[in-house]
């Protein structure tokens, strides 16, 4: 076990990463190449030929896509989507600076149900709540992980089910509504908690959004208005990560080993081993706590003189402990979109226009922040399987700021608050760490190794089970 230890006062930092991944501002520059790069864009007139053709058109889309099977190509039905937006009533797409990404049947559907639907609606005329109009916010798709696609590490392809296999995916579907309703709670406490500050949309209603977004706006040239209050709203998104479309195969063999420190003054170095075929458990823990010496700086002897090492084996909830797995390994998955359209109310005196001379990439983006404190850890966990690489990756403890780390960490939690203590013979195997596949840019596996290593030998010298 490594006796370094780390003093740090227990502070947050914020992060202002990237608002927009770059690919989907090149997703919309390329979406719209070849359109003319000067005029102005506005609503068609309603009851207009044009504007009763695009209706017609919107509906043939939405009755075709509801008639598809999950299993069905999303070639044609994308290339419809995208034939609908270039309509010229559909034109007011290109204010959205997110063209839907749709890479499957199931995700188009989904994106659909969740407003999609409301926002295509919402380009030929802009819905009334109350008094007021609102414009659409669309949602993003999520994306779909099936075997052999390129989304996703091959190595994980394992542990997704293939078209066809009735019996794979549903012992997992309530692992699916599990993670999305803890992805949404984590979402709304971080809204309850945020900072109201000039780019942060959680805790903030629509109409509060939209007045900021006016007083940004009318610093611009008023023929500008519009573009730049709607390329405000766009950077006051709710955002979370969301769960791929999938069907998932439980990880019901081999170990999961999990490693690191849990805990910040008070603290234990942990090395963890789960079977993931019966559950069997073998912990090792050396727990202490900081001793801080005038100054704040750590007295690092008299911190590992406290150590207490304690040694437990037995048994957790198998099921609870495969669940954990399965969210180590697909938390990076989940990537982070806006999950549902949102309504924002146009202000009064806002024509409704866009003059394609202002693409929206060309006005301000900022960024939400990303947060972290000294009080969370990285914990370091490997997958091991007969006959497979070993999967490797970190998961930050006990909660992040991130949901599906978060959810990932809790699981966690819950399978190991249900060991049950018993005598076990079964011992953690060894891996190579050159042979594993990381499932994020840096996991340390030599730690890892030097931590297992001792942890093992004294599993394999605690008394035989008679």
């Amino acid at each position: 076990m490594r006796v370094t230890v780390l003093a740090g006062l227990l502070l947050a930092a914020t992060v202002r990463p990237e608002p927009a991944r770059a690919q989907d501002v090149y997703a919309h520059q390329a979406f719209w190449k070849g359109a003319p790069e000067t005029g102005v864009i506005r609503e068609c007139t309603p009851g207009s030929t044009a504007h009763w053709d695009a209706r017609d058109a919107l509906r043939r889309f939405e009755r075709h896509v509801e008639s598809l099977d999950a299993t069905a190509s999303i070639a044609g039905p994308r290339q419809q989507l995208h034939d609908l937006l270039h309509l010229p009533c559909f034109a007011l797409a290109f204010e959205s600076l997110r063209v839907p990404v749709v890479d499957s049947v199931p995700s188009l559907k989904l994106w659909l149900d969740r407003g999609g639907d409301m926002w295509l609606e919402s380009l030929l005329e802009l819905p009334r709540f109350g008094d007021a109009a609102h414009v659409i916010v669309p949602p993003d798709a999520p994306r779909t992980l099936r075997p052999g696609n390129a989304n996703h590490d091959a190595a994980l392809d394992v542990y997704l089910c293939a078209a066809g296999e009735a019996t794979c995916g549903p012992g997992t579907r309530g692992w699916v509504l599990r993670a999305d309703a803890a992805l949404e709670r984590h979402r709304l406490a971080e809204a309850r908690d945020a900072t109201r500050d000039d780019v942060s949309r959680p805790g903030r209603s629509a109409e509060a959004v939209s007045a900021d977004c006016v007083r940004a706006a009318t610093t611009e040239p008023d023929a500008l208005h519009y573009e730049a209050w709607r390329a405000c709203i766009e950077n006051y998104r709710d955002l979370r990560p969301l769960v791929p479309v999938a069907e998932f195969r439980a990880p019901a063999t081999g170990w999961l080993v999990v490693t690191g420190r849990r805990g910040h003054y008070d603290f234990c170095d942990t090395v963890r081993a789960f079977n993931l075929e019966d559950g069997t458990t073998l912990m090792d823990d050396s727990c202490s706590g900081l001793v801080i010496q005038a100054g704040g700086d750590v007295n690092f002897d008299a911190t590992n003189r406290r150590r207490v090492a304690t040694m437990r084996m037995g048994r957790v909830p198998v099921d609870a402990l495969r669940e954990a797995a399965w969210m180590l390994l697909f938390r990076h998955q989940f990537v982070e979109g806006q999950h549902a359209a949102d309504a924002v109310p146009l202000p009064e005196g806002f024509a409704r226009q866009w003059d394609r001379a202002h693409p929206p990439w060309n006005f301000p983006l900022t960024g939400g922040g990303a947060t972290f404190s000294t009080a969370q850890t990285s914990l370091t966990w490997v997958l091991t399987a007969p006959g497979r690489p070993p999967i490797a990756g970190n998961v930050t403890w006990p909660s992040s700021f991130n949901g599906a780390d978060s959810h990932a960490a809790e699981l966690l939690q819950v399978a190991e608050a249900g060991l049950a203590e018993a005598c076990v013979t079964d011992r953690a195997p060894a891996f190579r760490k050159a042979d594993a596949v990381l499932v994020e840019s840096y996991v340390d596996l030599e730690e890892m190794e030097a931590d297992l290593a001792p942890a093992k030998a004294r599993w394999s010298s605690a008394p035989k089970c008679r």
